[in-house]
Formats: C-alpha cells, structure tokens, sequence
C-alpha cells in the first residue's frame, strides 16, 4: 500500500502535482489560509475529488474547523476522513491518529498551552502505526533559521514511548534544500509541508510503502 502525505497547502491546494500513484491521501493540516467556511468547502470540493482513501487533519490556520468540530467538519467531507484527536484503521489494519493541535503561539487555532501538552499526547494510542499531528516533535525537522528547535517535546516524549512506524507533520516550513525527512530510533519523522517561508509552493508531495 503507498501512502502519500501532504501538509501547508494554504489554499493552492489545485497546484499540487501527483507524480506518483497512491492509495492513501494523507494531509496534516493548514490546508487553509484565513480559516473561513468559504475556504473550507472549496478545500472540500478539491479533496473529495482527489483519488484514493483521503485522510486529513486540520491545523493553526483552521479555525473554522475548530469552531464547527469534529463532527460537522466530516460533513464537508463525505469522501474523506477528518481526524480530530481521533484514530482511524487503514484497510491493511495500521492504524492512523490525527490531531491538529500545536504549542500555542500568536493567537491561532487548535492551539495547546505546554502546561497542557503532555495530558493531550497521552490520547495517542499505544498500537498507532502512523502518527499524523500538524506540528512537529521537538528537534525534528523543526528548526527555525535564527530562532532555534520549535517543536513540542512531550509530543517527542509520547512518540518516544508509543513508537510509531511513521510521524507525519508540516506546520514549520521547509525551504528548498532543506531535510524532510529523518529517522530516529526506528521512526520515521517527515515534514510534509509544501511551502517555503514566502508561501511559495516548491516540494512535492511524499509517498512511502506500507
């Protein structure tokens, strides 16, 4: 089974090339720009076109997501799967947990205060095969030019306790050059974004077998 992942489409989500085939489409978050239902459902028409089992999560950019929920957010999506701190079981039996919450910062959505963060990672199931949040684990593929390691360390704690095959992020932008991906103790970490820093639209989407 090939998986492909996706994430920081920021609304440009009709440029996106598919070179390759897949059977599942993951997206992991900000598939929005400003937030707005209007976003929402043309985001929606897109998705639900797009091939395959759809799998996607919301992000800081999301907020109509988080003000609609989990439930009538799947209502736009009737040929996807919306995760909201939630676990799903692919056709093969791994099972995918998607949460669209990162450490809270500048006044965004689905935001998690770190006095918070640990009791939140711990819904992360024990047997999750593929971990799909929008923000990264601390000190994978989550460095910031000038500002240092931004990621969440109880989210690494977690995955360093439940060890997922796959960790599956965006929300930190990579630029052209820069690694994706990297594997750690027998996981593999991988920043899915596809913009730079400017919002320009210049990786591809990545796949990998299961």
């Amino acid at each position: 089974m090939k998986i492909c992942v996706l994430s920081d489409s920021h609304m440009q989500h009709r440029d996106i090339l598919f070179p390759e085939k897949y059977d599942v489409l993951i997206h992991a978050g900000d598939a929005l720009g400003h937030g707005t239902l209007e976003e929402l459902k043309d985001f929606a028409d897109w998705f639900n076109l797009q091939k395959g089992l759809k799998i996607l999560i919301g992000g800081n950019h999301c907020g109509v997501m988080e003000k609609l929920g989990s439930e009538a957010v799947n209502e736009y999506f009737p040929e996807a799967v919306y995760l909201q701190d939630q676990g799903f079981t692919l056709p093969n039996g791994m099972l995918i947990y998607g949460s669209p919450y990162t450490l809270a910062f500048n006044n965004w959505f689905f935001q998690l205060d770190p006095e918070d963060a640990k009791a939140h990672w711990a819904k992360i199931p024990n047997n999750v095969d593929i971990l799909v949040t929008h923000g990264p684990a601390f000190d994978h593929l989550d460095y910031v030019a000038g500002v240092g390691s931004l990621g969440d360390k109880e989210l690494l704690k977690r995955i360093e306790e439940v060890k997922p095959s796959y960790h599956v992020f965006g929300h930190l932008h990579r630029d052209k050059g820069q690694r994706r991906i990297i594997s750690d103790n027998n996981i593999t970490y991988i920043n899915a974004g596809l913009l730079d820093n400017n919002y320009r639209m210049i990786h591809e989407p990545i796949y990998f077998e299961v």
